[in-house]
């Protein structure tokens, strides 16, 4: 039976393609068989007491996964293609709310409620066994997101104090610290260009854009009437998606970033209104998201139209990403464990055949 299911995105500037989902030689039994819902290939997880994840991130290569929330404080990374742990990363006194990997590969940076963020050198043969890790200071709160500009220069947290601070990864200091009105700053992400950052946070109304040489507040290019978005994220072609965890106002909305331009609002059913997670695909034109049902939805940023759908288990998710190759989809369980998805997508394009492949 042809268990392919493809995905088409038109526009008026790309010529119309197909993403194609194949299936593994390998198939877990349940519900994705009988509904179009794709269950996880592969489970990673640690001991049976672990408390639900709180992040997950690949490694540039995609060799690599990296979680946080394991009931030890401790950082894990597993193995992508056996799924066992390799390395763990221990320092972190209290939960780590946030993980993410520098661009060149070299650096793990986590953040927690123990009002750090550390960095950690994964070239350092040393980080396999404890891991040894260098510890930023500043907040006085709980750093609850990380990421990283495009040429691993430097870091950017949002903390439960109301700060935005960057970091300088070769140094360590603290260069900037941006302050917002009221609430915790739950989202960052940087432009793809590394000129501006994006902060959002649940008590805030809006996201703001910072400049990151002067340190000033630009625009506001997304606004709330309730509590703002608990999740940002960048398209690669330069669209902002926001993500509020609200009944009132909530769901998640795709904006172009440069023109202002709201693109579309993902919000059909009340399940899609309330996300817990989102995620930009490496591949521009696609948008996962992780609701309040459990499921993991693929969206056409074109259309606005759900397109698949990722299922089987059995956990809220926290987070969710893409591997860089377009091959597999991480989700960070509620139960523990890491939930992996062999998407296997193909670019291909009608009347050519197979144009280009994600391997």
């Amino acid at each position: 039976m042809d268990e392919t299911v493809r995905l088409r995105a038109t526009g008026t500037i790309a010529p119309a393609r197909t993403f194609v989902f194949r299936q593994p030689a390998v198939l877990v039994a349940g519900r994705a068989a009988d509904c179009g819902l794709r269950a996880p290939e592969a489970r990673l997880s640690g001991t049976a007491d672990d408390r639900p994840l709180t992040d997950v991130c690949a490694t540039p290569d995609g060799r690599h996964v990296v979680s946080s929330g394991h009931a030890d404080d401790s950082v894990r990374i597993w193995d992508l293609s056996t799924g066992r742990p390799v390395r763990r990363l221990v320092g972190h006194d209290g939960t780590v709310h946030t993980v993410c990997v520098t661009p060149d590969g070299r650096y793990a940076l986590t953040g927690g409620s123990d009002r750090t963020l550390r960095l950690w050198d994964l070239t350092a043969a040393d980080s396999v066994s404890g891991g040894r890790g260098h510890t930023l200071t500043g907040h006085t709160d709980a750093v609850l997101d990380v990421c990283v500009t495009s040429d691993s220069r430097f870091a950017v947290t949002g903390g439960a104090d109301g700060t935005v601070r960057v970091w300088n990864v070769s140094t360590r200091d603290c260069v900037r610290t941006l302050r917002v009105d009221r609430g915790a700053v739950n989202a960052v992400c940087v432009t793809h260009d590394d000129r501006y950052v994006l902060s959002a946070g649940s008590g805030d109304s809006g996201v703001r854009q910072w400049d990151l040489d002067t340190g000033r507040c630009v625009r506001v290019p997304e606004t709330y009437s309730g509590g703002g978005p608990t999740n940002l994220c960048l398209t690669p072609d330069g669209h902002l998606v926001s993500a509020a965890a609200a009944a009132f106002d909530g769901g998640v909305r795709i904006r172009h970033l440069a023109s202002g331009r709201l693109v579309q609002r993902l919000d059909a059913g009340i399940y899609a209104e309330l996300p817990r997670a989102v995620h930009a695909a490496p591949v521009s034109g696609f948008v996962l998201t992780a609701g309040v049902d459990d499921i993991l939805r693929l969206w056409d940023v074109t259309t606005g139209r759900e397109v698949a759908r990722l299922d089987g288990h059995g956990c809220a998710v926290r987070a969710v990403h893409m591997t860089a190759d377009w091959q597999h989809v991480l989700a960070a369980g509620g139960d523990g464990a890491v939930h992996v998805w062999d998407v296997d997508w193909e670019l291909e394009v009608p009347g050519q055949g197979r144009a280009a492949s994600a391997r």
